[in-house]
Order: C-alpha cells, then structure tokens, then sequence
C-alpha cells in the first residue's frame, strides 16, 4: 500500500513538472510570435515588425524606430506578458524604473507591455 501510494505521489509530481513546463514553453513561442498577432498591430500601431529585435531576458524585445530610414530616433522597449496573472519580475520592473526615468528625463526611450490575449483553454496541449 505503502509503495503504491508513493507510486501515485512520484506519477503526480512528473505531471506537474511536465505541465509547469509546457506553460514555460509555450510562454517562450509566444513572445517570439507576438509581433505576427493582428492584436498586437492594433495596441501599437506605431511599432514596425522590422525595426524589432528579440532579446528575451531582461526584456523581450527594443524596437529602434527609424531604423528603415538609417536614422534611428527613438527606442522602444517591449515586454512581452501572458497567462492571466501578467505580472513583471524584479528585473523587469528595475529595467521598467530606469527607463521611465530616463524617459522623464527627456531620453528618447520608452517602455511597453504587451499583454497576449488568453488562448480557448479548450485547445489542447
């Protein structure tokens, strides 16, 4: 009985650890195809696909404007959030902080969230 039910608690922890990182994963693919989301384009219209660049940590992505045109004018910094508790960790809000005043401060730097809509919790894994 004994061995049966540590067979049951060792099954269940391999469950959890294997869901805890599906989320962790499909976390990662999403902030790499957010800029493709139609309601990404419609929160910030102003940001171009093209002048984005992936960093992932401490910030997803550094939009430098202008870069098209070889002038770049402003950096915009992106953090990308989903699930439903889309809360930035210390890093993210220390990174948050500085640029927000720099920003005050008349830098030409920005910070933006943006938060992934939530997917059919019906769609399977």
């Amino acid at each position: 009985e004994q061995k049966e039910q540590m067979q049951k608690e060792e099954t269940l922890a391999i469950k959890k650890s294997l869901d805890g990182q599906r989320v962790g994963i499909k976390g990662r693919i999403s902030e790499n195809m957010v800029l493709l989301v139609p309601d990404f384009e419609r929160q910030h219209p102003n940001l171009k696909v093209s002048e984005a660049r992936f960093i992932g940590e401490p910030i997803d992505y550094i939009f430098f404007e202008g870069i098209e045109n070889r002038k770049i004018d402003k950096l915009v910094f992106l953090e990308v959030k989903t699930g439903k508790s889309p809360h930035l960790n210390e890093n993210e809000s220390n990174l948050k902080e500085v640029i927000d005043d720099a920003e005050r401060k008349g830098a030409r730097i920005t910070w933006k969230k943006y938060v992934y809509p939530e997917v059919d919790s019906n769609i399977q894994s």
